[in-house]
């Protein structure tokens, strides 16, 4: 299930810098997490007679959005690539309640591990606090003997004057 996961938040983490760095923006709409259901062919243009730009494999997550005044495209970024591929060669990447399981568990464990920092930092600062306190009786303790001891002293002086 990690490794699931792990490829999973890789693939996405990847997905983001992608389209950060290139400096994608939506003209036509929202953008769009999705994946090629076949080998899929992206057009220079929204015309399936314009030259093929690069061809991806079945399973390739891609950000699309809709292609401005084209039904049936999406405008797409694959990595250094940008062009127009048929809306029906894609779905929504991965199954979104598997998605929302998975970050569920992800948030739970790091909620277990923040809680467990929590208790781990409370602990030393009561370690801390009564290792402070133990000092300071002790270092009341030797001056109570020591004023105890000078003034024994000092009636010691009077008694034998």
């Amino acid at each position: 299930m990690n490794r699931k996961r792990d490829r999973l938040i890789m693939r996405l983490v990847a997905l983001l810098i992608m389209t950060v760095s290139l400096g994608f923006t939506s003209r036509a709409g929202e953008q769009v997490l999705m994946e090629t259901l076949k080998e899929t062919d992206i057009y220079e243009k929204a015309d399936m007679d314009s030259s093929v730009l690069v061809t991806l494999e079945q399973g390739t997550p891609v950000i699309c959005c809709e292609a401005a005044g084209f039904d049936g495209w999406y405008e797409i970024t694959y990595q250094e690539t940008k062009g127009y591929a048929l809306r029906s060669d894609f779905e929504l990447y991965g199954d979104a309640d598997g998605i929302d399981e998975d970050f569920e568990e992800i948030q739970e464990e790091n909620l277990e591990q923040f809680e467990q920092i929590q208790e781990e930092q409370l602990e030393q600062k009561n370690e801390s606090f009564w290792g402070g306190m133990m000092a300071v009786l002790i270092a009341l303790m030797f001056a109570v003997g020591i004023f105890t001891v000078v003034r024994n002293m000092k009636k010691g002086n009077k008694v034998g004057q």
